[in-house]
């Protein structure tokens, strides 16, 4: 996470941010929440760029509430973007 804000603190900046689950599996009070993305961003010298990746998120029920534990992050190749 810290190369992220690194990369934002130098400039850059999300315009617009789409996912879409796969599908979430609830187990009790943890549940996994799979889903692809797409952040179309602006990088510090204002030219455009977008990144695509596949996630797993790791959530736990808390006093009702979920909550994200952990998160995984698979970049997806420029050849798999579907337009």
């Amino acid at each position: 996470m810290q190369l992220v804000r690194d990369y934002i603190e130098g400039g850059a900046r999300v315009v617009s941010y789409e996912a879409a689950f796969a599908d979430i599996t609830v187990l009790g009070d943890t549940a996994l929440a799979r889903f692809n993305a797409t952040e179309s961003l602006l990088e510090a010298d204002g030219s455009p760029r977008t990144v695509r990746y596949a996630g797993t998120d790791y959530l736990v029920r808390v006093d009702g509430t979920w909550k994200v534990r952990a998160t995984t992050v698979a970049f997806l190749p420029e050849d798999d973007a579907q337009e």
